[in-house]
Order: C-alpha cells, then sequence, then structure tokens
C-alpha cells in the first residue's frame, strides 16, 4: 500500500513469524526479502521506515530496536502494554528528536491515549489529520 501512495517509498523486507506465512508471502511477493528474523529490517541501514504490525506484547522491544537504529516508525495500537514502557518510551523519543512516529489509536482505550497524549504533548505533530 505504501509503495503506491509515494513513488519514493518501495517495501523491502517483509517479517512473519509462521511458517506457513511465509510460504505464502514469498509466493505473492517474489521480490521482496521474506524473513522471521525481524533483527534484518532493523539492521539494515538503507529502511529508514519501519511498520510495526505485530502482536501487541512485541510493540514495545520493537520501538526500542527502531529508536536504537535510528528508524522512524508506524504502529497500530497499543504503543506498549504499560505505563512503565510508555514512560521509559518517551525519555528515548525525547533524547532522538530526529525520529518520527506515527500511532494509530483504533479501539485504544481513554487511560492510555490520555497518558500517550500528556507524555507526548510537547512533541510536534508534522502529520495533521
Amino acid at each position: 500500500a505504501i509503495e503506491s501512495l509515494n513513488k519514493n517509498c518501495f517495501v523491502k523486507v517483509l517479517c512473519e513469524k509462521n511458517k506457513k506465512k511465509i510460504s505464502y508471502l514469498k509466493k505473492k511477493y517474489p521480490n521482496k526479502i521474506i524473513t522471521s528474523n525481524e533483527d534484518l529490517i532493523f539492521e539494515d541501514k538503507e529502511i529508514n521506515l519501519v511498520s510495526i504490525c505485530s502482536y501487541d506484547n512485541y510493540h514495545y522491544s520493537q520501538i526500542l530496536k527502531s529508536i536504537k537504529n535510528n528508524k522512524h516508525f508506524i504502529i497500530e495500537k497499543p504503543f506498549c502494554l504499560d505505563e512503565k514502557e510508555l514512560k521509559h518510551l518517551h525519555l528515548l523519543l525525547k533524547k532522538n528528536k530526529q525520529i518520527k512516529f506515527k500511532v494509530w489509536f483504533i479501539f485504544v482505550s481513554t487511560y492510555q491515549k490520555d497518558i500517550i497524549f500528556n507524555l507526548f504533548i510537547g512533541r510536534k505533530n508534522t502529520n495533521k489529520q
């Protein structure tokens, strides 16, 4: 989908843990790298933006890898699983202001949304909707 939105963007690597899905993806996208090793994405210097579409319990560690490797990221709810993780991410993102991110708040509780909003209130939103 991102490739159709911007000619300067392309998908290079898809990561999937399920072996049956990997076989399907390799057939469907023969020109893409399909892997079960997410570190290939985070360590690749050519990749600037990571779309995190994993199970919720992986979000925190994958955001940490994004920050560590200076990757912008897009993530859907929830940003992380608890307030401790959220505060840690807030500190890291405050130190790494060059990293841009977008969070979709689909089905996020009002409590989680309020915490994220209050922690990141000083951060400039460059994507107005």
